[in-house]
């Protein structure tokens, strides 16, 4: 990350995405200004990671039930 706030914020979201229900499939660590690729899955919708640009490494994934649902975002 450019730095250690921007890191810790990331970190903050992701923690903040998994207390809400989102399950974290690999990554989540942080070492200084230096955030672990992360996945998280079933994240909820108005997560900050969901609704806003995460300007990290995070990856959310969901299921849908088809294409269409997934174009409506």
């Amino acid at each position: 990350m450019i730095n250690l706030a921007a890191a810790e914020r990331v970190e903050a979201w992701v923690a903040a995405a998994v207390s809400a229900g989102a399950t974290l499939a690999t990554g989540g660590g942080r070492d200084g200004a230096t955030v672990e690729p992360t996945v998280l899955t079933d994240v909820p919708e108005d997560a900050k990671v969901m609704a806003e640009e995460v300007f990290g490494p995070v990856l959310s994934l969901n299921p849908v039930a088809s294409v269409d649902e997934a174009s409506r975002g």
